[in-house]
């Protein structure tokens, strides 16, 4: 019985090097591609999430409670207004933004964030339409 635990251990061991091996030499082969980064915007205050308008801007989600819309060209930001109040601290503030699958049609988009206070806090899930710059 012992020589069966042994053998088993020892090609355990053998198959584990070799995947392990053959794992990083396609990660490492797949890390070879060139890419170019183009900061778009600069200045934004804790950026977290994004989401792509139709028209080509972004709107962006800021894990301190603010939504941006960044033109394509990142040249123009707009802060959007009457949005809830966030509780911001550690990782807590806005999640995630994510446009309706119909928001050419109804402009609804949903937003993810930390509500409350230090004592009290909770996750939520909202949804709301934008209309202009709120």
């Amino acid at each position: 019985m012992r020589f069966s635990r042994t053998t088993f251990a020892l090609a355990l061991l053998v198959f584990a090097t070799v995947s392990a091996s053959a794992f990083a030499e396609s990660l490492q082969a797949s890390t070879n591609k060139s890419y170019r980064i183009e900061t778009l915007a600069d200045n934004l205050p804790y950026p977290w999430s994004l989401d792509f308008l139709p028209n080509g801007n972004f709107i962006v989600a800021m894990r301190s409670g603010e939504l941006h819309i960044i033109g394509e060209s990142g040249k123009t930001s707009r802060k959007i207004t009457g949005l809830p109040t966030t509780y911001f601290a550690g990782q807590g503030g806005f999640f995630d933004v994510l446009l309706d699958r119909n928001f050419k049609r109804n402009q609804k988009l949903y937003l993810s964030y930390a509500a409350g206070n230090k004592k009290a806090n909770r996750t939520t899930v909202a949804s709301a339409r934008l209309s202009g710059d709120t």
